[in-house]
């Protein structure tokens, strides 16, 4: 019986470090902390370019369905069948023109990204230059 949860331990110990490094996987953005109010953190992010898909409506059940779009275009639903790495954050835009977007990683810009299989994507790059104190 020792054996028994020794081994189901062990697994459990094993998964933890295994989820710890699959998480690390993902690529985060160059980004510069400018401030912090009340545990929330505000970044800013030198440049970034996002693929897109426009959602129908401005709240988050309108993005339904869309992550799906997105997530089979890096999985290799473009051009040249080729996967693109997930990076983070995933932005929501609930502005007059409400986007999902997934941030591509740093290598990419829109003249170099695999053209997608869905006419719902569209790709943008966004450049910011931000002087701090």
């Amino acid at each position: 019986m020792g054996y028994i949860l020794s081994l189901l331990l062990l697994c459990f110990i094993a998964s933890q470090f295994y989820s710890a490094y699959s998480n690390k996987k993902f690529q985060n953005m160059d980004q510069q902390l400018i401030g912090s109010i009340n545990n929330i953190n505000f970044k800013t992010y030198s440049h970034y370019t996002l693929a897109s898909v426009k959602m129908d409506g401005k709240s988050l059940k309108d993005a339904k369905g869309k992550f799906s779009v997105l997530a089979n275009y890096i999985f290799g639903g473009n051009s040249d069948n080729k996967q693109i790495a997930m990076t983070s954050p995933v932005i929501y835009n609930m502005s007059n023109y409400a986007t999902f977007s997934f941030i591509m990683p740093d290598n990419y810009e829109v003249t170099n990204l695999p053209s997608p299989n869905s006419k719902e994507i569209s790709f943008k790059t966004k450049k910011i230059n931000v002087s701090l104190p």
